[in-house]
């Protein structure tokens, strides 16, 4: 995805800023289906969480049997969606389309302009952005129809204007990573909408409006790659070689990360006991 991307906005610099339609159309298709992707990612992440909520209510024969029991185990009441990059945009997506399901939202360096067009809809509502400087249309390629809306969309859209405020009342971390967009690229740089996110975050329009303890920041120094497993399953030599990982350690990295999750996971329990 990072490749085909780069290589969409090298081709755009080599036509010293001139895209063609088909440049624009070949893109626009890649995302279209990178965003039904994290729809299906957000429709398997919301089907365990059910089934979670079951394994609190009924035993499973097969457990059973072996003496296992999770009935009236599992604090139903306080369940965190989390996800990276594009499970980041996945984990998002999940909490706008059932926000009744969880009492949080982690998302580290999330994709979240490849969120499905009704998430981005409620991730990003006009009304979030009135007294700013910025808006919001849809992201890359903009929405699939500006002013109408397939079948399942309409279905969608009905139970938008219920959800919205729901989700927008979920305390949310949004923990990123410290690349620059001359690192990314404009147009790979986009995907994450920090711009528009912190924008939210510094307006309070990020997160329940009395009491959040929602938090947008950065980990300084790290780069995308070092928020996966990968770079520590790497030699630290090779990674930074092949420039998987930056200049600080991705252990560290990953500490610190765990720090700030941690942390507000902690917050997020104590205020559901208050």
């Amino acid at each position: 995805f990072i490749e085909r991307l780069q290589e969409f906005g090298s081709q755009i610099d080599a036509k010293r800023g001139v895209c063609s339609s088909e440049l624009i159309a070949a893109n626009a298709k890649h995302i279209r289906a990178l965003r039904k992707k994290v729809d299906h990612r957000a429709s398997e992440l919301l089907a365990c969480t059910l089934s979670l909520i079951d394994l609190n209510k009924f035993n499973v024969p097969d457990l059973d049997n072996l003496g296992i029991s999770f009935v009236n185990g599992l604090d139903i009441n306080n369940i965190a969606v989390a996800g990276q990059s594009l499970g980041g945009a996945s984990a998002v997506t999940a909490a706008t389309y059932r926000p009744d399901l969880f009492s949080s939202v982690v998302a580290h360096d999330p994709a979240l302009d490849l969120m499905p067009d009704s998430a981005r809809r409620i991730m990003f509502e006009e009304r979030r952005f009135e007294g700013s400087r910025l808006k919001y249309c849809g992201g890359m390629g903009g929405y699939e129809e500006s002013d109408k809306y397939s079948s399942k969309e309409k279905k969608r859209h009905i139970i938008m204007h219920n959800t919205a405020s729901s989700f927008h009342e979920l305390d949310i971390l949004l923990l990123y990573s410290y690349q620059l967009e001359k690192e990314w690229g404009e147009h790979l740089f986009k995907i994450f909408r920090r711009d528009h996110i912190f924008d939210m975050f510094r307006r309070g329009q990020l997160g329940p409006r009395t009491n959040s303890i929602s938090n947008c920041t950065f980990v300084f120094g790290s780069c995308h790659n070092e928020f996966a497993d990968t770079c520590m399953m790497t030699p630290t030599w090779l990674a930074r070689a092949i420039g998987l990982t930056g200049k600080r350690s991705p252990h560290e990295t990953a500490q610190e990360m765990a720090g700030h999750t941690i942390h507000f996971l902690e917050e997020v329990a104590k205020k559901r006991q208050e």
